[in-house]
């Protein structure tokens, strides 16, 4: 892995992110036509939480393809250790 900026990048991880975007980006906002309000004060670079309202688990999906700026979700280390499922 790389460390870029004070984080650490996996190779390939960017090229996969913004081919998702650019491909199932149009095609979600066409089907569900999403909005999203407050955009104009999230800072293009430099750390931030954003909040979404969570009305679904797409949420996740489409957070990502409303904003410029590429989104990362943190999650609970034990849902990525375990064995089986769960892991």
């Amino acid at each position: 892995p790389q460390v870029k900026a004070g984080r650490c990048e996996l190779e390939g991880k960017d090229v996969f992110y913004r081919l998702l975007k650019a491909i199932l980006g149009p095609i979600l906002k066409i089907v569900y036509k999403p909005w999203i309000e407050g955009a104009e004060n999230i800072p293009s670079e430099g750390p931030a939480i954003l909040a979404s309202n969570h009305l679904a688990v797409i949420d996740s999906f489409f957070l990502p393809l409303m904003i410029e700026r590429e989104v990362v979700f943190m999650g609970k280390a034990d849902y990525f250790t375990g064995k089986g499922v769960k892991g």
